[in-house]
């Protein structure tokens, strides 16, 4: 048997480490982890490859989190804290956290809410921090300026505020939701209608059914 040389085999070695493949997810500095899940929860590459998720799981930017019947508890990196409610789907579209020597950029967190129930407990990135800090959905973006909303999107949009302050910006302008308030929006051209001292979604009677199992943060 003959052998090669070890300067000969350690270029070789790394070309052929350069052709092997390995999953995206591998390459991406992860943007959460999943802390609790209950039933069957997946992340979903932007090749539509998805994977199962169990509590430990990374999930990374460009990921989209789809419930179906199950339940989910993350913690992004920044600290922030997101539970996704049962028939769910979130991306998350582009999200950087600069570290503390200004590496990786400016902070970002940018979402999109296709379906589902959301509530969310933001972390360090904020907007006084200068980060784009959002949640798009087909009916308006919402720009976060608090620390505990809720969101509910299924074909109408429902915001709830616990704590802090969320900017609805739609085509008729922004609307400022603070906390203790809700705004519901039944269609992308008229603008939403704001309810003083709402019941929150979590202890509302119509949302019950989809988020009995699984405790929120208070």
């Amino acid at each position: 048997m003959h052998y090669l040389p070890i300067c000969a085999a350690t270029p070789l070695i790394v070309f052929l480490l350069l052709l092997t493949p390995f999953p995206a997810s591998a390459l991406q500095e992860h943007a959460a982890h999943v802390v609790q899940l209950q039933g069957d929860v997946r992340a979903e590459d932007g090749n539509r490859v998805s994977r199962d998720l169990t509590p430990g799981s990374l999930v990374h930017s460009g990921e989209t989190i789809i419930t179906g019947a199950g339940q989910a508890e993350l913690q992004f990196t920044d600290g922030m804290i997101l539970h996704l409610y049962k028939h769910t789907k979130f991306a998350i579209d582009d999200y950087r956290l600069r570290d503390e020597n200004g590496a990786g950029g400016d902070h970002r967190a940018d979402f999109i809410l296709l379906q589902g129930l959301i509530r969310m407990v933001t972390g360090s990135i904020s907007p006084e921090r200068k980060a784009k800090y959002q949640i798009r959905t087909t009916m308006a973006v919402l720009g976060i300026r608090g620390t505990h909303f809720s969101v509910l999107f299924d074909k109408i949009l429902h915001v709830s505020v616990n704590q802090g302050t969320v900017v609805l910006s739609h085509k008729t302008g922004e609307h400022i939701i603070d906390a203790g308030q809700h705004a519901h929006m039944h269609h992308p051209d008229h603008p939403p209608k704001k309810v003083l001292h709402a019941v929150p979604l979590d202890q509302h009677r119509i949302y019950q059914e989809k988020i009995k199992a699984f405790p929120l943060p208070r």
